[in-house]
């Protein structure tokens, strides 16, 4: 960025393209051993009073890092940004296939949020900590944390380890998602760890293992929790739950968790339903379907409609798209697949060159028996594979990203 973090109060910084970070997993600190390469340093640092951490309006933009790395083993608050400070600000930006390692508050986005706010924000990748450890942020002091997603891996040998945060120390968050799996000893969950903060309309998905205090979406909770949900398996020693392992305060309102995908039919909190329940929007009493969340009746657990993606544009949800890849324009049925299209062998709506690549893998020549799974390269059906079938291909061929017409080899 040109300043150092203790020279960014007040100022704003936008991303103008996407960051390839790769290059990060050789960089190696000045003056030390090449033995353990550091990586990239952590943007801003705590102190008391606040003079180093980061102090501006950080934009992405809507654009990605990809493939950032940070190998800090002995070093605390470690992420994209180590520490942000009151009334600042993070938006708007993906992390994409990191590896980051730290001591304590450890995050993928930042270690520690210090009266911050976290908005739009997503990562996917591997988060490794002691404890207080993220797949988006370690410990959060007060601020807001909305809107916000991640996927991955997050691993903690301590305590307060959590699919999005490990400590949430009196922060809002809400509207954000986890699909993770998530691996500590205490205070472990598919969402948040250790939370001592309110959150609402969220959910958690992923595997979480620990030893004391485990649950789906928050391990150890002492806040309100409302309208959240988690579907991941949970296995641990003690005080261990579907949604919720221990609740020392708060309330815990409408919100579920799967007992069947969970293994677990108790929880310190919430109502544990079936796989087919948690599919059906009348299970979800007092949800906002209208404006928060989106659900595809008996086919899908709910989802936040805000970032509920549609990678490919055909109108149906990357949650239960079965082709996720169709070609702009192409007719979809309601799982987002083309109908079937001759020589169209991967399925995506046109045949181009990536399907005469698999064809030619299926030419055998004339009365020539062709391999296995290479039925559909027989246009003719007379068990054979030869140039008759490539004149039918090449009737069908569209082009690449252009909808090929269905009735093509007839």
């Amino acid at each position: 960025m040109g300043d150092t973090a203790a020279g960014s109060s007040g100022k704003y910084y936008t991303m103008t393209a996407d960051i390839d970070a790769s290059a990060t997993a050789t960089w190696n600190d000045a003056g030390t051993s090449t033995d353990v390469l550091e990586g990239f340093k952590p943007i801003g640092a705590y102190s008391y009073p606040d003079t180093t951490s980061f102090r501006g309006i950080f934009d992405g933009n809507g654009h990605t890092i990809t493939g950032l790395v940070i190998n800090r083993l002995t070093t605390s608050r470690v992420g994209l940004f180590g520490c942000i400070g009151q009334n600042w600000q993070v938006r708007n930006l993906s992390i994409i296939r990191c590896e980051i390692t730290g001591d304590s508050h450890v995050g993928g986005l930042v270690g520690h949020n210090y009266y911050g706010t976290v908005s739009n924000c997503h990562v996917t990748g591997s988060i490794t900590g002691s404890s207080y450890t993220g797949g988006l942020i370690g410990w959060t002091t007060s601020g807001t944390v909305s809107n916000c997603s991640t996927a991955g891996k997050t691993t903690g040998a301590g305590g307060s380890i959590g699919g999005l945060v490990g400590y949430n120390d009196a922060a809002t968050i809400s509207n954000c998602f986890a699909t993770g799996s998530v691996k500590g000893s205490a205070c472990v969950g598919g969402l948040i760890g250790d939370s001592n903060g309110s959150f609402s309309n969220c959910y958690a998905t992923g595997a979480t293992t620990g030893d004391d205090y485990v649950g789906g979406l928050v391990g150890y909770c002492r806040s309100g929790v409302l309208s959240c949900y988690a579907t991941g398996a949970v296995a641990g020693a003690t005080y261990v739950g579907g949604l919720v392992g221990y609740r020392a305060l708060g309330t815990v309102s409408n919100s579920y968790w799967n007992m069947e995908t969970s293994g677990q039919s108790t929880s310190a909190g919430g109502t544990g339903k079936t796989t087919a329940e948690m599919k059906q929007q009348v299970t979800f009493a007092g949800w906002d379907f209208a404006n928060i969340w989106g659900i595809v009746e008996s086919m899908t657990y709910p989802y936040l409609r805000n970032m509920a993606a549609d990678s490919d544009g055909d109108g149906v949800i990357d949650q239960i798209d079965a082709c996720p890849a169709t070609v702009p324009g192409a007719t979809v049925d309601v799982l987002g697949c083309p109908p079937v299209i001759s020589g169209d062998f991967n399925h995506d709506g046109d045949v181009d060159s990536a399907d005469l690549d698999a064809f030619q893998g299926c030419a055998a020549g004339p009365a020539v028996p062709y391999p296995d799974g290479c039925d559909a390269a027989d246009f003719d059906h007379d068990n054979d594979v030869d140039q008759s079938d490539f004149g039918i291909l090449q009737r069908c061929s569209s082009g690449e990203g252009i909808p090929a017409e269905p009735g093509c080899a007839e």
